[in-house]
């Protein structure tokens, strides 16, 4: 989705005592979580930091070269005079990372004494009116990087799930397996996203068989996966969207506290009310135009 996106709430209840007597900081070191690494450098985020008059958010980037590129730091603090960008321009919000990217942010909340049952957030969204650069392995004009190998059947990136690649075409039963980002359900703006793309020229010999540049219908399947903050996820009445090019399949499972789906089109759905695992299966044709593209799950919780 080209967005990334930390909130954090509190609650004096879920505190010691002595932090309602004073004002306090929390802190979030060397957050590497939520694919910042993979976040792409080179170009300028929209960025928006929300938090309630008084409270002040601290943000610092650590970039992949540091002997050579410095932090990129921003902050909020409503007590004087709102947003204040370091090597940025504060009007449009826009930040800009360094070539390679960033390794990590460190996050610092300051709370004052008697803001209590409050939240505040970070949000980067890639500006839409630049181009992007190409994310290595992929050649230059694709959209879409290979995914990683599964090492002995698991993946080593705590970030990706394994993905099962099979062939759809008769008398084939080439499979393959890949590591693929993991689906999650983002606590600030109460969504569930799954995104990810497909390129027949990631595939491996093997699977792509004779004549290797003719595309063959074949189909991407993860199944329980244990995505980032399933768990938060609010059961029952929710709107689905798929995004997708026409003639590929999409379909979803959600597993918890019961088994719901499979659910194969955008509308209302009816989720577990506890989810602890999805299986995600998308159908790829086999046509050269539909190659290189890519495809989302987007799950709004209700009610509605």
């Amino acid at each position: 989705t080209g967005r990334m996106a930390f909130s954090y709430c509190w609650r004096y209840h879920c505190l010691p005592s002595e932090f309602s007597r004073s004002e306090f900081t929390a802190t979030i070191s060397g957050v590497r979580e939520f694919n910042i690494p993979r976040m792409p450098g080179g170009i300028i985020y929209n960025t928006t930091l929300q938090a309630t008059p008084g409270v002040r958010i601290d943000v610092v980037g650590h970039p992949k070269d540091q002997k050579n590129t410095s932090l990129v730091a921003f902050s909020h603090d409503n007590n004087h005079g709102g947003v204040v960008y370091k090597g940025g321009d504060w009007v449009t919000m826009n930040i800009s990372l360094p070539e390679q990217g960033l390794d990590s942010f460190d996050i610092r909340y300051t709370v004052p004494i008697g803001f209590d049952d409050l939240s505040a957030a970070v949000v980067m969204e890639i500006r839409p009116d630049q181009e992007l650069p190409a994310q290595p392995p992929a050649p230059p004009g694709t959209i879409c990087r290979c995914p990683d190998p599964a090492v002995d059947g698991q993946c080593v990136d705590g970030n990706t799930a394994l993905a099962t690649f099979s062939r759809l075409d008769d008398g084939s039963s080439a499979t393959t397996q890949l590591c693929l980002l993991k689906p999650s359900y983002n606590l600030f703006t109460k969504a569930f996203v799954f995104s990810t793309c497909w390129r027949w020229g990631c595939l491996d010999r093997a699977f792509r068989g004779t004549d290797p540049d003719k595309i063959k219908p074949y189909r991407i399947r993860m199944q329980g996966v244990e995505g980032l903050n399933l768990r938060f996820m609010p059961g029952g009445q929710a709107s689905m969207e798929l995004l997708k090019p026409p003639e590929v399949g999409i379909s979803l499972s959600a597993s918890g506290s019961s088994q719901e789906g499979p659910f194969d089109e955008s509308g209302f759905i009816v989720l577990p009310s506890s989810t602890t695992t999805v299986d995600i299966s998308i159908d790829i044709a086999p046509y050269p135009w539909y190659d290189n593209n890519n495809a989302a799950i987007i799950i709004t919780p209700g009610p509605f």
